[in-house]
Order: C-alpha cells, then structure tokens, then sequence
C-alpha cells in the first residue's frame, strides 16, 4: 500500500478479495480501478467507484486472461461481467452445447483468436475443454469454462458461480450461484452462501448472509420471490457477523452452523387445539422443531412431494380428506384449520388454482397419466399475472368417485368443471402427455356446444396409433414402466431390476418392492403410503388406456400448438414409436385441425420441460401465442 501511495499510482487492477483491505483514503491518486479474479461486491463498487473508473473484468488464463469487460457505476446493482473484447466471443450454452436465449443460465464459452492452444502435455484435458460445435452456421473452437452464467436485457453479461455448485433437490437442478446472485443484489447483503441442508427424509436451501444489522429474513425472502421461482427460495436465511474462513481466505462450507429450522422471529404459538394437532404434523413432517401458525408450508421447504404426506397425515388425524388446491390455497396452519372447519369449499374439487390474478383469458392446463396438475405451478409462475392459469385434476383422481372410463367422459366432465370457472368463451387449453386427447376431446365437445376454443397448446404428445403395445401389459409391467420413467425423467437409478421385480411371489410382494425402493430414494411420487402408490399407478393405467383407446375421426376449427421437447429419452422414444405419424414434424396433428399446425422447439425433456430452467422458454413461446391470439 504504501508502494502505490508514495509512487502516486494512477491506475491498478486488483482481484477484490484484496481491494476490500485496501484504505481508500490513503488513495487518492486511483484514477482507474480494474478488479478481476473472483465476484465483485457491490459493496466493493459502491466504496471505490466514486470519483474515479471502475472496471470489472472476467476471464479465465485459458483465453489470455481478460474475455470480457464492463464500466461500473455505484448504482447499488449487482456488477455485471460486461461485453466481450474485440476479436472475443462469448456463448451461454446449454449442456448439449446449444445456445440458451437471454435470461437462461448456461455455461459461460469463450472463442476468437484469445485462445489458447491447450494444455501442454494434457491432450484428455485438453479435448474435453477446447470443442469445435456448430453455432449460427458456422465451426467455433470454444474454451468452456465451467463457470455459469447468462445475457442480461441489456446485453451484458452475468456471472453466476460455478457449474460445479449445481445441486438437484427435489427433481430439480438449482445453480446455488443463481441464488447467491440474486441475495447480493439486496442492498442490504454484504456477502451471501447458500447450502443444501439434509436431513434423514428431507432436504432443504439454507442460506447464509452477512450485512444485515436487523432481521430481514421475510424481506429477504420477497425479494428472492419476485426474482426466482419458490423451490429456489431457502426455508431459512441465517444471518452471521461474517463467513467463516479456512485457513488459506476460502469460505469454510463446512463451518457453517446448523440451522435452527424450528424457531423465526415471528412464530406464533398455536391457539387452539386443531391448530396444535395441526402443528404437530407439520413439524414431523417438515422436521421443524417448532412451526408457527402464519408460517407458510412452502416458505418453510414444502414442496408437492412433502404437501402429499402432509395432507395424508392430516386425513388420518382429523378424519378428512383435504385437496391439494386446499393447501396451495391455505398455506398457512391459521388458514388450513378454518378450511377444516366450517370454511369456505373451493367451487370445484377439480380446479387447481395455480395462478389467480390478471384480467386475460385463463389458461387451463391438462395433466398426463398421473392424473394431477400441480407440475404446473412452475409454468403458471412463468407466465407471470397477465392471466389466471388452472390445473384440471382427473375426477376420481382422490378416490371419492370413479374414474372416467374414456377420454369423452372425461373430457365432458372437466367440461362441466371449465365452464363453472369461466362461462363464456373463448377458452385456452393446454395438455401435457397422454392429457392432449382430453384436451383436444374437449376442445371437440365445446366446438359441438357453440362454444369457441382460441388456442389448443400440445405439451409433447400425440395421439396414438397401435393401442395395443400400451394395453397388453400385466400389472408388474406397468409398475416397471412407472420406475422407468421416473428414473429416465428425473435423471436417477434406483437400482431396481425387472427381474427381481417378477420374480416376487404375488403382485403384494412386488408393490411392496416396488415402494421399498422408491421411499429409499425420496422419488415416491405420492411419498406417502403403498396404499397411495398403488393408486397412483391405478390412475396412470386407467388414463393410459383410456388415452390408447382414443380414436377420433374428426377435426377441430381451434388452432394447434405444438411444443415438442428438443431432448428425447429411450423409454419416451419407445412411447413415441406409438403416435401417429411420429416422423411427421406435427406428429400427425395436422389431420385434426382446419388450421395450419405450429410447431415450437422447447428446451428440456419429456419431464424437465416443465421445470427451472427450461420452463422459462416455455413460458415465453407460449406467452408469445396466446398473446398473438388476442389481437
């Protein structure tokens, strides 16, 4: 320091770890101040960029050091990584090495004539960092550097983390780096690390910050709400005078305290003994210690697979059967015991309330075999409150009536179920998988009521052409099917042979097998009961069959959407072989329209195309359609 002040230095770069020990006023003469190396602090611009240029520089050695630039102002902003130097480009690809539009996270990939040749004497390395790929036309040798980033709107760029703190909770892949970012951004964050927390049954985010001299833990959580979907938000945000550090400055991750997930500032005891009963089960099955009565079961880490448990649990305590609109609706213990008791009864059990604001026409999304509706929520939460978005649950879906035994029946019923929510037309429907013939069926039944349908969105499907690959199936098979897709769809092995599967001696012992191995790995779609599984693959057989004996010779004046997945899996290959005219762009779509068929490529698998982060490309292609549909 001294150095620089008695030789009167003009201009300096420095990685920010060593910037922030630095006085400023014993600095006067900085004239321009690049700091490179690590994540620059908006704390670190808003100290040193006053009354003098600071830049913020990213590049990795393997592109000659500096790939990208930007002029920071202290604007209390998150400091972007800026623009690439001349002769410099830089993509955001996908992990197929496939360009990812604006606003999606992707690895960070550099090329032009910065490059280095390779590693010397590391020809392995060297081929599995340095590619050629095909972008935009043309061959590019790109460096990819593992580092996570995106374009922001204003064509600068946004450093993420590393790829290598990517975690899979719940089915879905998070970037702890995405949720780091978005915490620094709050003008009250000084630093910000965000874990995963296990427990023996669950999971959940934890983050750690410093900065804060208060307890801003809910105003914390709202600003990471209006910025990321709810499954990224942490069940808690523990505030610490400072980070611990190993003894070489990295941050010790393994030095972070224990959460406490039982007590917030702002619990409030259960008053009653329905809210106490209630209480008790939230906490077994959120493993809290204790949970306040206005603490919401999402907020606290519940997620589709716990709230099933959950309202299992509740059935069995109070003797009543609660839908899952019910709790998205009454999230909260104090709302949860008024819809026990004497309260307000949803207008249709059917109707999954995904998003209820906005003054546009509703989106009305059909579920696949499962039968349910939540895996909506993330595109519903997409598509932002321009216009309600409705999940239509297959009826008989909670055993309290029997299930439709054709797509017409239960396109008619759902009918019933739409027009209650809204009377008039015109509709906007949406099906998922096996869910397109309901919803083409319906769309077909409204048309011969009078009724208009503005837009049919096609999620991946069509219709099937040779029922009997689908029907010819014995019980065991289609229990084998259920562990196959999970395992293609969700990325995992369970381990699970089909052998050992049919060499049980009844189809008891095989179920049982079956849910040993699912509970094992927390992938049980009802995690709750055998009884609850065993439902779960009666309502998959039923639809499916249903949707296989689906043969309509008709077409519909409604236009047809189609949003195929980019990413295929075999065993949804095999189930592809099915569909009509499968070579076919449209998949045969075409026959059953007056309309011309769009097709729109989507990022993602069968599965993952409803999930962060690819369901933010489905979003907007959809929201582009039925905007254009409007006009």
């Amino acid at each position: 320091m001294n150095f620089l002040g008695d030789r009167k230095i003009s201009h300096v770069t420095l990685p920010p770890s060593v910037l922030s020990l630095l006085p400023q006023a014993r600095l006067p003469d900085w004239q321009i101040v690049v700091t490179a190396g690590e994540p620059c602090p908006t704390e670190l611009v808003n100290r040193w960029a006053k009354g003098r240029r600071f830049f913020n520089a990213y590049g990795p050695t393997e592109s000659t050091v500096c790939a990208s630039i930007a002029l920071i102002e202290p604007n209390g902003k998150k400091p972007s990584i800026g623009k690439p130097l001349s002769n410099l480009r830089i993509y955001i690809l996908d992990a197929h090495n496939q360009l990812l539009p604006r606003g999606i996270p992707g690895e960070l990939c550099i090329a032009g004539v910065g490059l280095a040749r390779g590693y010397l004497n590391h020809p392995e390395t060297t081929a599995e960092k340095f590619l050629e790929v095909e972008l935009f036309g043309k061959t590019e040798r790109i460096y990819k550097t593992g580092d996570l980033a995106r374009w922001g709107n204003d064509g600068n760029l946004e450093y993420l983390g590393r790829i290598d703190n990517q975690i899979k909770l719940r089915g879905f892949r998070i970037e702890l780096g995405e949720i780091e970012s978005i915490l620094l951004q709050h003008p009250s964050v000084k630093e910000a690390i965000v874990t995963l927390y296990k427990t023996e049954s669950n999971q959940s985010l934890i983050a750690y910050v410093t900065g804060i001299t208060t307890d801003l833990s809910t105003k914390l959580k709202n600003h990471l709400l209006s910025r990321l979907p709810d499954y990224m938000v942490p069940a808690q945000i523990v505030v610490l005078d400072q980070l611990p550090l190993t003894p070489n400055g990295k941050i010790d991750r393994l030095a972070l305290r224990s959460p406490n997930l039982g007590v917030e500032s702002s619990y409030v005891a259960p008053r009653n003994e329905v809210e106490k009963q209630l209480a008790q089960v939230w906490s077994a099955v959120l493993e809290c210690q204790e949970i306040g009565i206005h603490d919401n079961f999402f907020d606290r880490g519940g997620h589709s697979l716990l709230a099933m448990k959950l309202l299992n649990d509740i059935q069995q305590v109070f003797g009543q059967e609660l839908s899952l609109s019910s709790l998205f609706q009454n999230p909260t213990i104090a709302q949860l015991a008024q819809k026990l008791y004497h309260i307000e009864v949803q207008s249709h059990p059917d109707l999954l309330s995904l998003q209820l604001e906005g003054d546009a026409a509703p989106l009305f999304c059909l579920p696949g075999a499962n039968g349910h509706g939540f895996y909506f929520r993330d595109l519903a939460i997409n598509l932002g409150t321009e216009r309600p978005v409705y999940g239509l649950e297959t009826p008989g879906r909670d055993g309290l009536s029997p299930l439709p035994d054709s797509v017409a029946t239960h396109a008619s019923q759902l009918i019933d179920c739409l027009r209650q929510q809204q009377a008039k037309s015109p509709y906007i429907l949406a099906g998922y998988s096996s869910g397109c013939a309901v919803a083409f069926e319906m769309t077909y039944q409204l048309e011969q009521l009078g009724e208009k349908v503005g837009l049919l969105a096609i999620f991946d499907a069509g219709l099937v052409s040779h029922p009997e690959s689908i029907t010819d199936r014995a019980d065991v098979d289609w229990i084998w099917q259920s562990i196959q897709r999970i395992e293609a769809l969700k990325g995992i092995s369970l381990g699970l042979e089909y052998d050992d599967l049919a060499a049980q001696s009844d189809d008891q012992a095989s179920w049982d097998l079956a849910a040993e191995y699912l509970y094992r790995h927390n992938v049980l779609p009802e995690h709750s009961t055998l009884s609850l599984l065993k439902t779960n693959i009666k309502v998959m057989k039923v639809l499916t069959l249903n949707y296989a004996n689906y043969q309509p010779n008709y077409r519909i004046s409604a236009p047809i959407v189609l949003f195929r997945a980019q990413e295929v899996h075999e065993i949804v290959l095999q189930e592809l072989q099915a569909i009509s005219n499968y070579g076919l762009a449209d998949w045969g779509w075409q026959a059953y329209t007056h309309k011309a068929v769009e097709v729109i490529s989507v990022a993602g698998n069968h599965g993952r195309m409803l999930y962060e982060p690819n369901v933010k490309v489905l979003a907007a292609e959809l929201q582009m359609v039925m905007t254009n549909i409007t006009r």
